[in-house]
């Protein structure tokens, strides 16, 4: 019995086959990624129908302006009550069950319940949250601080929401892409840079100001990321009505005050909390009042992309901008000293043992596309070698 001279070869149709399927795994791996990536930016009620979460039937209902990394609009805020319904925060940021936040007087509580119609939060006391402060911070002057500029942490600085402004000085509380916000972040850059930090500040813009907007400025500060700053600072405006609830008097000049707000939902949360507790307690022993609490609520914030990335939020848009200005520079000197002792040369030595980590991009969040991809292209060559099976020589 003969057959056929050399390996018999499949027809080219089902080579072309394989090779369809190894491109659509390719194409379905790095949809599913950036579907992952971004569940954050989307809205509760659409995760909810995706994911088979039940956080609607939690929460009473969640209504469909409600997102996971949005905002109220300016004038709109949510009221958060401890047991006893008295108020403790108001934030513009929107709520959910789970969120935290440590006051002033570093009481610490969680949201049980939210009411979206009214606008309330119900709160249960956590416990008094314990903030570190370590004496190698205090261990030479502040004016010997920043000797050795070279060797001074690097920040990065930039806005999501660019439109958020100040009523009483820039007329209205939103400005495409040229907002209050901006100058804000420009002074606080320039506070940081007079005491010798070097900085890196962008002004790209992230309009509208949607729930997408953390999802556009994540392209930013991966590029200030790619500076190697120690730190990155998202720079924002609170939304609330009374202008006297962020208003504080530091050394006899009236400013605004400064909100730490932390994202629950990324893999660096614990380092980030920790570095928001750590510009607490200092400012609290050297500019007590600047800090009004820390809020730990659902969400990104872009936070995953390293261990120390804060969001400060900066008054509220019945603020005028020159409060907001007299205490971003005050924050930016408390902020600069602290990083220097805690992570710079010189007294902060003693302190970097306990900073192992350092604020660079996340590895992983860029990489797993192209593992998947590298997989389907090697089943795809395989399925292929396997369809031509053995070579067949004479009997």
């Amino acid at each position: 019995m003969k057959y056929p001279k050399g390996p018999v070869k499949p027809a080219k149709s089902l080579t072309y086959i394989w090779i369809f399927t190894a491109l659509l795994f390719m194409l379905a791996g790095g949809l599913y990624l950036d579907y992952d990536r971004n569940r954050d930016s989307r809205t509760s009620a659409q995760l909810a129908g995706q994911s088979g979460e039940v956080e609607a039937q939690a929460e009473g209902g969640l209504p469909n302006w409600v997102e996971v990394h949005g905002e109220m609009p300016a004038g709109q805020y949510f009221t958060l009550k401890d047991e006893q319904g008295q108020p403790l925060q108001y934030t513009s940021i929107i709520v959910h069950q789970g969120d935290e936040v440590i006051t002033a007087n570093n009481r610490r509580f969680e949201v049980i319940s939210v009411d979206y119609t009214n606008l309330t939060a119900a709160c249960r006391f956590v416990g008094v949250e314990e903030m570190a402060y370590y004496s190698a911070w205090d261990e030479a002057p502040v004016a010997s601080l920043f000797n050795n500029q070279k060797d001074n942490p690097q920040i990065g600085i930039y806005m999501t929401h660019n439109d958020e402004s100040y009523v009483p000085t820039d007329g209205t509380e939103s400005i495409d892409g040229e907002g209050g916000i901006v100058k804000v972040g420009n002074v606080f850059a320039s506070a940081l840079e007079k005491i010798g930090h070097k900085v890196s500040i962008s002004e790209n813009h992230h309009d509208p100001h949607d729930a997408n907007a953390y999802h556009r400025s994540r392209k930013t500060a991966v590029q200030l990321l790619k500076e190697n700053p120690d730190v990155l600072f998202d720079v924002h405006r609170d939304g609330i009505e009374d202008p006297n609830y962020y208003k504080t008097d530091i050394n006899g000049e009236q400013v605004t005050g400064i909100r730490l707000v932390v994202g629950k939902q990324n893999p660096h949360m614990e380092s980030n909390l920790t570095f928001a507790k750590e510009i607490k307690a200092y400012m609290d022993k050297h500019y007590p009042g600047m800090i009004k609490d820390i809020y730990m609520g659902k969400g990104n914030y872009n936070q995953d992309l390293g261990p120390r990335v804060a969001l400060v939020e900066v008054g509220t848009h019945t603020n005028s901008r020159e409060e907001a200005e007299a205490g971003v520079q005050i924050f930016a000197k408390g902020v600069g000293e602290y990083l220097q002792a805690s992570i710079g040369s010189g007294v902060g030595a003693a302190a970097k043992t306990e900073k192992k980590e350092t604020t660079a991009v996340d590895k992983k969040s860029g990489s797993g596309a192209a593992i998947i991809a590298g997989v389907a292209v090697v089943l795809g060559v395989v399925f292929i070698l396997v369809s031509r099976g053995p070579a067949r020589g004479k009997s």
